[in-house]
Order: C-alpha cells, then sequence, then structure tokens
C-alpha cells in the first residue's frame, strides 16, 4: 500500500485529549528504539560483505554462415513473409489458427501468470497493514458473597503496520527474476506464435500436395484401366500373349491400392489440420485442392550474432538465464540479517463509543539472522547456483541449436533449388521414354513390361518433383522460424 493514501477517522468527542498522548508514546518508543536499532546494525554492516555471483561466459558465436546468399549483388527489403508466397488463402488461415489453437491459449495465460507474479513480488517492496476489532461479554456463573452475578462487556480496535527494510537489495532481486521471467513468458508465447504459424502453413501445403497426388493416383488409375484393355484387345486379335494381359491386370490393382493409401493419408492429414486449428477432427476446413509451384522469398540471413535478437526461443533462453542470476542473488542475499519494522496501535474500552479512552501504542524494530543457519545457507546457495549453471547450458545449446538450424535451413534450399532443375529434366525424360515404350510395344518389337516399368519410373518422376516443391515450400516456413520470423529478401538487381 503506498504510503500517504490511508486516512485516520477519530471520534469527535475523544480525539483531542488522545491524540497528543499518543504521539508522545510513539515519539518516545520510536526514540530508543532507534537508539538500539542504529547499534545492531553498524554491528552487522561490519560483519558482512557483499557476495556476487560472476556471469558466465558468453557461447561462441560464428562470424558468418555458410550458406548464405551472396550480398554483394542484392539490395534488402523487408517483406509480409505469408503474404509472398502467392497463396491469398494462407494468411487469414493463419490468423484463424492463432485465434483458435489450444498451444496459442496456454502461451497466453502463462504470459499472464507471470505478469501476475511479478506484481505479486512487488507488493513486497509496500509496508503491510492490519486491522481487526475485537468485542466480548462475560459472566460470573456464581455470586460473589452478598452480589449477585454481573455481566462484563469489552471491545478493542487495533491498527498494525509492518515494514521490512531491504537493506541488501534482496527484494530487488526478486523483483528483477520476477519480471525477467514475465520478459521470457512473452518471448515464449512469440516462439509459440511463429512455430504454430509455419505448423499450420506445412499442414496447408501438405493438403495440396496430398490432394494432387490423389488426382494423380485417380488418373493413373485410369491409365491402368486403359493399358489393360489394351492389352486385352491384343491379346483377343493374337497380337501378344497372355502374359501382356496378366502384367496389365498387376498393374491396375497396384494403382488401386495407390488410391486406398492415399486416400487414407488425406484423412489423417485433415485430422491433423483440424486438431491444429483447435477443432474436432470431424470439422471441415478450407483446403488447397494443387500444389502450385510460385516464386519463394530469397532470404538476407544476416550474421549468426543476430540470431540471438532475432529468435524469440533463443532470446527466452537468455532471460531465464539472467532470471535465474537474479533468483541466485536473491538466495544469497536473504540469509543476510533482516530488519523488520512494527508498529501497533490499539484500543481497550468497555464499549465500542469510548473505543479511543485507552489507547496502548507499540513501536519495535527486530533484526534477525538467517545466516547462522550455515548449512542450509550453503545448500541453499548451491542449490540456486546449479539452477543458473543449469539455465546458462541451456541457453548455450537453445544457440547452437538455431545455428544449426539456420545452418541446415540455408543448405537446404540450395540443394532443393538444384534437385528441381535435375527433377524436371527427369520428368521430360521420363515422358519421352513411356511414349517410346508405348510405341515399340504397340508395333510387337517388346512384350507389355517395359512399357509398364517407364510408367512407374515416369509416375515416380513426377511425385518426386512434387515432393520438391512441397519440401521448398517447407524450406521457405524453416528458414523463416530458423531466422526469427524477421524475414527479408535479397531482391536481384537486374
Amino acid at each position: 500500500m503506498r504510503p500517504g493514501l490511508i486516512r485516520r477517522r477519530h471520534s469527535p468527542v475523544s480525539s483531542r485529549p488522545v491524540v497528543p498522548r499518543a504521539c508522545a508514546l510513539i515519539r518516545g518508543a520510536t526514540a530508543h528504539s532507534l537508539t538500539v536499532l542504529g547499534g545492531l546494525v553498524a554491528l552487522l554492516l561490519t560483519g558482512c560483505s557483499w557476495l556476487h555471483i560472476p556471469e558466465a561466459e558468453p557461447p561462441v558465436v560464428p562470424v558468418r554462415w555458410q550458406f548464405a546468399e551472396a550480398q554483394a549483388l542484392a539490395s534488402q527489403s523487408r517483406i509480409l513473409f505469408w503474404e509472398s508466397l502467392g497463396d491469398p488463402q494462407l494468411p487469414g488461415i493463419l490468423l484463424q489458427a492463432m485465434r483458435d489453437n489450444d498451444d496459442i491459449k496456454l502461451a497466453s495465460l502463462q504470459v499472464k501468470l507471470a505478469r501476475v507474479q511479478a506484481a505479486l513480488v512487488a507488493t513486497n517492496a509496500w509496508p503491510g497493514v492490519s486491522l481487526g476489532a475485537t468485542a466480548g461479554q462475560s459472566r460470573n456463573l456464581t455470586a460473589q458473597g452478598a452480589y449477585p452475578p454481573t455481566t462484563s462487556s469489552s471491545a478493542g480496535l487495533g491498527l498494525g503496520v509492518n515494514y521490512q527494510v531491504d537493506l541488501w537489495g534482496n527484494q530487488a532481486a526478486q523483483q528483477e527474476a520476477a519480471d525477467i521471467n514475465a520478459q521470457a513468458s512473452e518471448a515464449d508465447w512469440n516462439a509459440a506464435r511463429i512455430t504454430l504459424q509455419v505448423s499450420v502453413a506445412q499442414l496447408w501445403w501438405q493438403l495440396g500436395f496430398l490432394n494432387r497426388v490423389m488426382s494423380n493416383a485417380l488418373a493413373d488409375l485410369n491409365e491402368a484401366r486403359t493399358t489393360l484393355k489394351l492389352a486385352s484387345v491384343r491379346y483377343e486379335t493374337g497380337a501378344t500373349s497372355r502374359t501382356d494381359m496378366v502384367f496389365a491386370q498387376q498393374a491396375l490393382v497396384s494403382q488401386q491400392v495407390s488410391v486406398a493409401q492415399s486416400r487414407q493419408t488425406l484423412i489423417e492429414a485433415r485430422s491433423a489440420f483440424a486438431l491444429i486449428m483447435g477443432a474436432t477432427p470431424e470439422q471441415a476446413f478450407p483446403e488447397l485442392e494443387d500444389l502450385l509451384n510460385t516464386p519463394l522469398p530469397v532470404p538476407q540471413a544476416g550474421i549468426p550474432a543476430e540470431l540471438l535478437a532475432r529468435r524469440p526461443d533463443v532470446h527466452a533462453a537468455e532471460l531465464r538465464v539472467r532470471s535465474y542470476l537474479a533468483s541466485a542473488q536473491a538466495t544469497k542475499l536473504s540469509f543476510y540479517p533482516t530488519l523488520a519494522l512494527t508498529g501497533s496501535l490499539g484500543t481497550s474500552s468497555p464499549t465500542l463509543t469510548q473505543y479511543l479512552i485507552n489507547p496502548v501504542v507499540a513501536v519495535s524494530a527486530a533484526v534477525t539472522l538467517p545466516f547462522i543457519q550455515f548449512n542450509t545457507f550453503r545448500l541453499s546457495v548451491q542449490s540456486s547456483r546449479l539452477a543458473y549453471d543449469s539455465a546458462v547450458i541451456s541457453f548455450k545449446k537453445t544457440l547452437y541449436t538455431a545455428l544449426k538450424n539456420t545452418e541446415d535451413a540455408l543448405s537446404a534450399r540450395q540443394q532443393l533449388m538444384i534437385q528441381e532443375q535435375y527433377l524436371r529434366q527427369y520428368v521430360v525424360l521420363s515422358r519421352e521414354a513411356e511414349r517410346l515404350s508405348q510405341v515399340r510395344w504397340q508395333v510387337g518389337e517388346t512384350d507389355i513390361q517395359p512399357w509398364l516399368d517407364v510408367q512407374a519410373t515416369r509416375r515416380q518422376a513426377e511425385l518426386s518433383l512434387l515432393q520438391n516443391t512441397l519440401a521448398r515450400k517447407q524450406n521457405a516456413a524453416q528458414l523463416y522460424a530458423a531466422l526469427g520470423g524477421d524475414y527479408q529478401v535479397i531482391t536481384r538487381t537486374p
């Protein structure tokens, strides 16, 4: 409670004779207490020394990325990443997920809880005030001589104030730890937001990929039926053997199995998407019918040292190191001598209307010496130091994992682009090989099996190219997360 906000109210009948006497009692008690207190504090200050926990050395960070884009040919510009992917539905889907996803709701509650806990710690810096009232009545059970049993009444009112002086900064260290922990919770929420966005986008693209796979599987099934009809006609006319017809039937059954597998995979992906959107598995959502090969932004990765400021998970780990350091300092300081000031004003009267007639004033100062609990002190300090050391190692691990993820994403981007070029050539060659094999079978140069084999090769080539498109989109999202969601692009000059 802030000083100056308490209003004292006095009875109009008894305030004049009582207040001067109460003030005199308070002045006398305070002067005596402060005289004793000054000697105790002077003695304690000569016997205690400031214990400081040294901060850990920062982890080593590489100077540059191995697989970043060359920046000499580029100019940088900041973009809205999700709007730059050529999918007008995706930003709205992400907003809906941010509103309904349960992980984000939990992260938001953790932020609110950390803020409330920090505010609760802040109340320790203010004096504690207590107010109480008592009333009672008593009656003798037996007569006293010639006097009949009597009844007596009493009432009292008490006001108490206590305040612990923060001599060594213990309360300040606790407040610092709580405030930093609240900031870490906010960074956790930001990290959860980025993780959710990436997960939703990847599932969204996965649905488009699976819908395209399903369409291709149905088209391949129709093609297998057509192939079987051709084989049957050629067998009936004696142009080929029954073996070709059996091979064609075998290929048809294989495609029927592929369609069933694709359908089940699509059902599971839809359930996963509904779950991450905060809905039940049976709820339907809009989804991509095809996975288009749209241009992707080229990232400007910066330098590795910038990752600390850009990635919220790394920032949260760093904040927790600082929070544990402040907590460890507070643990040490809690074993320093403490000084508590206590004041009370009370009254007692046979009637409530005369409660200021008999005031009782008390002022005291108490000094406690918790450091004499040597074993408790040693173990508590050791525990807090181990927690701090663990946070340092966790921060280092988080930072190095972030560096690895960024390097991997940058490297994967380059390799996926190279693979795309070769896969496009592979698809073109596979289609040409399929056409030539069909012609050779139709003119009777070979049986049907080579044609069926190159059909399967062509299907796999088209699937691999589609998988590459999905992988490049997912890599763009992973790189967005690896760079902390602070996305800049390189626009190459003509």
